[in-house]
């Protein structure tokens, strides 16, 4: 056992090594190796090797120390001294001690802990106050001229180390070796100061010893970091010896070559002057060394007549040019150098100097040899005779590596000047012109330019210069267009490319980007410029009605002419300048007028807007507008003059804009007095059907579409209209019948209630002598043909929804009909999805969108994808001429008050139970089928009605549980009863004719007389005199048998019993009674079955009914759709 191992402790270690660079080495002595060992009196050497981040070379000397072993470790990692790799074969050995050895060291180590808890929670007692913490110690770096000579070959060397702030506030070395600062802890050194030194330590080459001084110049580029990261913490940067400030440059500094002519030297006998009277220090003898071989004599004092020039490096930092004398390198191979100013000019020859010191990298590393040229500040004394070589063939090469500066004006005349960065433009008139980028060589020949790119070798032309030609890249700094013409590789290097400028491009060329780059540089061009002048005069448009376009009557092709300053511009240029963003439109004159006058891009929107609904136009200065097309035709208005041909759809436009004044329209056969909101809504009627333009009457239900229908009817037929065909569903045909008798009785309406193999007669027959016939939609459906053939003067759609799916026979046979007007009268044109109102406007205004794929492409895609407003706003312009719609709110006052409100009802134990295993079963199902909701949509939409089907009773999903009481038949029949006894009557709303039946024998159960109306009654009008003469006060009517084209005034209630999506179809039900006529408050109950899927139908039919808000312009909300996601909610 050897008793200096015995003595050795951690307590040692934190004093010799620092608690971080103990802490450092934990694990680490795993990859610790001893090879070799050697005991002395009073000493312990170990040797070995240690793992750490590569295999390092460690040894340790343990010597005698009043307070036990003290510790010293040298190590090839680049900390050196006192290292973490130092420590971990310390605690090696003390491990290999063994415990008792351990023991040994100190009977009370144990007391330590303790001690320090007992301090720690003492200065958490009351009233306790910790001594003030000395300050950690400010750090600092004295950099020192040695006159030692260098062992890169300099006579002078460069030497620095660390000093701190001691007590009395001034810089000692005491505590600030190199050795040191790795071996504080936090808390005596200031720690980003120390660890800032930490890194300038490493980027130092060689290990000197702990405490000394170490030279610069062999250090590593990592060592301008380092000192940047010195300097940013805070660290100073002290001058000592020689010395009077030490400053890090911001930029970087050049290596050049140096040529003047040969001078005698005032210094040859080197007293240190130069001649000048500016004192020097001994870099190099004060000529320079002349190189041996060369000619002049052996030690370089050839005086100007046998010298022609002297050449030799130096370095230039802002313009500033320093010889070899004022400079020492840092480097083996030079990558920087501390350059030397004198500090006092004015001090006399031979006397002591004084530099002020500035540190700087170069741009690029040096090689050894000129790394050795520089230092050694040697001079190349070029003889008379040499001048001429040297200025003709070496100077030129040189120049091409190195920048060449000379003091005297006579020899930069001779000086190669560095290739320029120049831009090529190659004019061709008004044709393309082309632009390139080069650098320009001046050559005996005069100055030649060379693409871009690499040198080929081989290649004609001068010898390239890639440093200059990289110097000038980074030089140019035009304005961000210009500056991004060049296009560089991955490596940052310039392609040759060659940009071609055509069109209105030659504006921008002429006009914005070469003023940008002649600011920078030279601009070379050839070929004659364009004579460009602009034309600065507001557009003056007009629109000549050219023919009749192919497809009828109703589209119309109008020729376009656009005058600027008495020139005209073609409209093919202004949509195509539009298209690709461009800001000018060149004409062949070389005028040029802005695309961005806001009547022209007016314009261009517009033609876009009617090419995009009409493809295939050939025309390129014409735009085919449909007749029908009131929002285009009024930009046309807007925009310019239009020829007398075209005023009839302008005077449309003007009448149809917001704001615009319809011709007022006295009634004509009507009996029955029209309110005002009715009157508006005759005198658009009217309008319309005089201008041949179709429309949609969209007022909410209950507000007399049907009556303003009759009104128009009857006037058109008074001004010698034909007769008017109305198709209207089943239940509502002989609804028609009974309104015109009761409003226009002076009308002849006929209905058809069969088809002609039933009703023994043709159409034609039918409709001789009658002003409206009157039939169903399924009735045409299935005599289309013969419906087609009839000569009429107007088509009435009514609950003109029933045509939404355009690819229905329905659909199609509506389309088949042919009248100069047609009107879609519904509450809901849009009931799910936004397409949807293709088909009216189909129908209607056949010009707005002329196939569904314009309007898929246009309207359905953006609005439903991207949830794109600019669309939703754009349809709501085009479609706003042609759809009238109020609302009740805004004819308040002619109707009375509508309360609703929703009652919720909670399902008893048992149907309860019932509903929640039924639920769990289905969810199970149906979340595996929405993936692929087209595939499996019946299945799931199956689940979904068995779902709502228990809500409202459990025997209407399984006959076994009819015995479960319904919780909605318990909450409506006494309210029904207590209404009858009070007078009142009801209607009782549901989807589904079998929870009908149920809640049919309820009410008759309890007393009261009730009438039935589903699909399946056939004699629905005798069903409609019971209730409305006041025979039973229940009306039972499922929604889709008796949800549209009823008026049932009498009724002050209604009841629905099974909430749907589908919002309209609700408000169809409920304006049954709400409507013009009710003279009662009308009250609306909505039974919801609490925790059953019919809480989430009630949330996603708000949801549906912003999807009709936004198409008729009264909400800002997307569409959304009955799809996948809102399956997955239905069943959460």
């Amino acid at each position: 056992m050897n008793p200096l191992l015995s003595r050795l402790s951690l307590t040692h270690l934190t004093r010799d090594f620092g608690p971080p660079t103990v802490q450092r080495a934990r694990g680490l002595e795993r990859g610790v190796r001893i090879t070799e060992r050697a005991v002395s009196e009073g000493r312990y050497v170990a040797m070995g090797t240690v793992e750490g981040t590569h295999r390092y070379q460690t040894m340790l000397v343990l010597t005698e120390h009043a307070s036990g072993a003290k510790v010293a470790g040298t190590c090839s990692c680049p900390v050196a001294h006192q290292c973490k790799h130092a420590v971990a074969m310390c605690l090696v050995l003390m491990t290999e001690q063994g415990p008792a050895v351990i023991a040994t060291r100190r009977p009370d180590l144990w007391v330590d802990p303790l001690e320090e808890m007992l301090r720690e929670f003492a200065s958490l007692a009351p009233g306790h106050r910790r001594k003030a913490q000395q300050a950690p110690a400010r750090m600092g770096l004295r950099f020192e001229l040695d006159p030692t000579p260098s062992r890169y070959g300099g006579s002078l060397a460069l030497t620095l180390r660390p000093m701190r702030i001691g007590k009395t506030g001034r810089w000692v070395k005491a505590g600030a070796a190199w050795s040191d600062v790795n071996a504080y802890g936090s808390g005596v050194l200031d720690d980003a100061q120390k660890a800032a030194l930490e890194t300038v330590v490493v980027a130092l080459d060689g290990p000197g010893a702990a405490g000394q001084e170490r030279a610069i110049e062999g250090a590593t580029p990592r060592i301008w970091a380092a000192l940047e990261r010195a300097a940013e913490a805070g660290v100073e940067f002290l001058a000592d010896e020689g010395l009077v400030s030490v400053e890090l440059a911001t930029g970087r500094a050049s290596v050049v070559l140096t040529v003047d002519d040969a001078a005698p030297r005032a210094d040859a006998a080197g007293d240190g002057a130069a001649g000048d009277g500016v004192a020097r220090l001994p870099l190099a003898p004060a000529g320079g060394d002349a190189y041996a071989g060369d000619s002049g004599a052996a030690d370089g004092t050839a005086g100007p007549s046998e010298t022609g020039a002297s050449v030799a490096l130096g370095v230039e930092l802002d313009g500033a040019v320093f010889s070899g004398r004022e400079l020492i390198p840092v480097g083996r191979r030079a990558h920087g150098a501390l350059l030397l100013t004198p500090a006092f000019p004015s001090v006399e020859p031979g006397a002591s100097a004084a530099y002020r010191g500035t540190l700087v990298r170069f741009e690029r590393p040096l090689s050894d040899r000129l790394s050795y040229m520089l230092r050694t500040a040697r001079t190349v004394p070029v003889p008379a005779e040499g001048r001429e070589k040297l200025v003709g063939e070496l100077l030129p090469k040189l120049a091409q590596h190195v920048p060449v500066v000379a003091e005297d004006p006579a020899w930069r005349a001779h000086i190669p000047e560095p290739p320029a960065l120049v831009a090529v433009v190659r004019w061709s008139g008004l044709e393309p012109a082309e632009l390139g980028f080069g650098f320009e060589y001046a050559t005996p020949n005069g100055p030649t330019v060379v693409p871009l790119g690499p040198a080929l070798p081989g290649a004609p032309g001068p010898q390239r210069a890639p440093q200059d030609e990289a110097a000038a890249l980074e030089a140019f700094a035009a304005g961000p267009q210009a500056r991004a013409l060049l296009e560089l590789d991955r490596q940052g290097k310039p392609r040759a490319v060659v940009h071609s400028f055509a069109g209105p491009r030659l504006i921008q060329l002429q006009g914005r980007l070469l003023p940008e780059l002649r600011e920078q540089l030279a601009v070379r061009e050839t070929g004659p410029a364009p004579e460009l002048r602009e034309l600065a005069g507001d557009p003056e448009i007009s629109f000549e009605l050219a023919a009749e376009a192919p497809g009828g009557v109703d589209w119309l092709d109008l020729a376009v002419t656009i005058l600027v300053d008495g020139e005209g511009v073609p409209l093919a240029e202004v949509i195509g300048a539009f298209t690709a963003g461009e800001e000018h439109v060149l004409l062949p004159s070389g005028g040029y007028v802005s695309a961005q006058h806001p009547a022209l891009e007016r314009l261009a929107r517009m033609v876009q807007a009617a090419r995009e609904l009409r493809r295939g136009q050939r025309d390129p200065n014409a735009v085919r507008v449909s007749a029908g097309d009131v929002a285009l035709w009024d930009d046309v208005d807007e925009l310019g003059l239009v020829n007398p041909g075209a005023e009839r759809w302008l005077q449309a436009a003007r009448a149809l804009r917001p704001g615009g004044e319809l011709p007022r329209v006295e009634p004509v056969g009507v009996v029955t007095e029209l309110r005002d909101y009715q009157r508006e809504g005759l005198d658009w009627l009217h309008f319309l059907h005089a201008n041949g333009l179709g429309g949609i009457l969209a007022d909410d239900m209950g507000l007399g579409k049907t009556l303003q229908v009759l009104s128009l009817v009857s006037s058109a037929r008074a001004g010698g209209s034909g007769p008017f065909l109305v198709v209207a569903p089943t239940s509502v045909v002989g609804a028609w019948k009974r309104q015109a008798a009761q409003h226009a009785p002076g009308l002849t309406v006929r209905t058809i209630q069969a088809t002609r193999k039933r009703r023994g007669s043709t159409l034609a027959q039918v409709l001789e002598g009658a002003d409206v016939l009157v039939t169903s939609y399924t009735l045409l459906r299935s005599e289309a043909e013969e419906y087609a053939e009839l000569g009429l003067g107007g088509l009435i759609l009514d609950e003109a929804q029933a045509i939404k799916n355009a690819a229905s026979k329905t659909f199609q046979a509506v389309r088949g009909l042919a009248a100069p007007f047609a009107l879609a009268v519904t509450g809901t044109p849009v009931e799910n999805r936004i397409g949807e109102l293709w088909p009216l406007l189909a129908v209607v205004a056949p010009g707005l969108y002329p196939t569904q794929e314009s309007f898929a492409r246009l309207v359905v895609t953006p609005v439903e994808r991207h949830q794109d407003e600019a669309a939703m706003e754009r349809l709501r312009s085009r479609v706003r001429p042609f759809l009238l719609r109020r609302t009740k709110a805004l004819v308040a006052s002619a109707l009375p008050p509508k309360q609703e409100e929703i009652l919720p009802v909670t399902l008893g134990k048992a149907h309860r139970h019932f509903y929640d295993a039924l639920l769990q079963r289905e969810r199970q199902e149906v979340l595996g089928l929405v993936e692929d909701l087209d595939s499996n949509r019946v299945a799931v939409f199956a689940a979904l009605t068995r779902l709502r089907l228990a809500s409202l009773h459990a025997g209407l999903v399984d006959p076994e549980q009819e015995d479960v009481e319904s919780a909605k038949l318990e909450e409506l029949i006494p309210r029904l009863t207590q209404l009858a006894q009070e007078g009142h009557r009801a209607l009782v709303f549901s989807q589904f004719t079998s929870f009908l039946g149920r809640i049919r024998t309820a009410v008759e159960a309890a007393g009261l007389e009730a009438v039935y109306l589903d699909g399946s009654t056939r004699d629905r009008a005798a069903v409609l005199e019971s209730f409305t003469e006041g025979k039973a006060p229940v009306f039972l009517i499922s929604l889709k048998a008796g949800g549209v084209g009823l008026t049932l005034t009498e009724a002050d209630y209604v009841f629905i019993m099974d909430p749907w999506w589908n919002p309209a179809v609700e408000a169809q039900a409920v304006d049954r009674a709400h409507r013009i006529g009710q003279e009662r408050p009308v009250m609306v109950y909505r039974l919801v079955a609490q925790e059953t899927i019919e809480e989430k139908v009630m949330a996603l039919k708000e949801a549906k009914a912003e999807l009709f808000d936004a198409v008729m312009g009264a909400a800002q909300a997307s569409p959304t759709a009955l799809g996948a996601a809102e399956l997955r909610e239905l069943f959460g």
